[in-house]
């Protein structure tokens, strides 16, 4: 029974309880629809579904938001409610409040599907781009090795001018002589 208890009270410690407050929170990408992603996940006590309000030092209140999705160290953020669109930036450093269940709106599976395929799109962007260097990289060593090449036949080339110089120089001495 203390078990069974003790794992209960454990789940309900994990979540962002209302009021309470996480600061030093950045955003780290803004996403179509409203959605950012920020410093803050799993590890803080961040769960999919959590409702909080946005606020910094500079202008106050920011937002309210609704997290969407949720991993060790980064959430993405549904935000609603912005009464001044200035009043939020990735320059700013933001203070996250949770709020009262009662106060949730419900997330569509819209939202969730949005997030997920912008990642989808930045995972192929990023495929993409790893494929253009190791292309680039390959056409390095091609002309690394034509440059090789022609080094070493331009050496032979200059060593077998030089050797003919050495022998017209003697030959120039034996005639002068």
């Amino acid at each position: 029974m203390w078990i069974i208890f003790t794992i209960f009270l454990s789940f309900h410690v994990l979540c962002l309880e209302s009021f309470e407050m996480l600061s030093n929170v950045k955003i780290l990408r803004v996403l179509p629809d409203n959605i950012v992603m920020i410093n803050r996940g799993l590890e803080d006590g961040i769960l999919r579904n959590d409702h909080a309000k946005f606020s910094n030092e500079v202008a106050g209140y920011s937002s309210r938001a609704i997290c969407v999705k949720a991993s060790i160290n980064t959430s993405y953020w549904k935000l609603y409610r912005i009464p001044e669109s200035e009043a939020f930036s990735m320059d700013y450093t933001y203070t996250i409040t949770g709020m009262a269940d009662k106060e949730i709106p419900v997330p569509t599976i819209e939202i969730r599907n949005k997030v997920m395929s912008a990642e989808l799109i930045l995972i192929e962007k990023y495929k993409e781009t790893i494929e253009l260097l190791k292309e680039h990289l390959e056409s390095q060593k091609q002309l690394t090795q034509v440059y090789k090449e022609y080094s070493v036949s331009l050496l032979e080339q200059l060593n077998k001018t030089m050797k003919m110089v050495d022998e017209l120089v003697e030959i120039n001495k034996k005639l002068l002589k």
